[in-house]
């Protein structure tokens, strides 16, 4: 795989790839760039390696996508608020219960992260935009497409 040498998040499966998708990915590269930079100072402030940022988030992935029924969950509130426009979060505190027991997933309705101050209390403005650009193209298809994001959590 390659990633986006810009965010450094993305992951390709080649260059033309990344070329075809660039109109799409520019618009969000930016924050998705700021946000992994925020995410890498705090992980090495911690006494983290650079070098490990990009194998922890591949098994944080692999490890969701383990957890038994997780995704049909996801899809399944997808098309369940497809008309709200809605952004999904999976969140867990630890990895250690490969049942999934600890994860909280939520759904979060455009009329929510569109226009509450609240969302920008817990998720950056980048997001917000990010959200607005995937949910605003005329090629996307609620019936077929959703977005989720997953999160780990760790203790202080």
């Amino acid at each position: 795989l390659r990633y986006c040498g810009r965010c450094g998040a993305t992951a390709y499966c080649s260059k033309r790839c990344a070329k075809e998708d660039w109109d799409e990915h520019t618009v969000v590269c930016e924050g998705m760039r700021r946000g992994r930079a925020r995410e890498l100072a705090d992980l090495e402030a911690q006494g983290g390696r650079k070098q490990d940022y990009n194998e922890m988030t591949r098994d944080d992935c692999n490890w969701f996508n383990k957890v038994p029924g997780l995704n049909n969950e996801i899809a399944l509130l997808a098309w369940t608020h497809r008309g709200e426009s809605p952004f999904i979060r999976a969140i867990t505190t630890n990895h250690i219960d490969t049942d999934g027991s600890d994860i909280r997933v939520e759904t979060i309705p455009r009329s929510f992260w569109e226009e509450d101050p609240r969302f920008l209390k817990t998720y950056a403005d980048t997001l917000r935009e990010q959200l607005r650009h995937q949910f605003g193209q005329a090629s996307f298809c609620s019936s077929k497409e959703y977005l989720y994001l997953l999160t780990t959590t760790y203790p202080d």
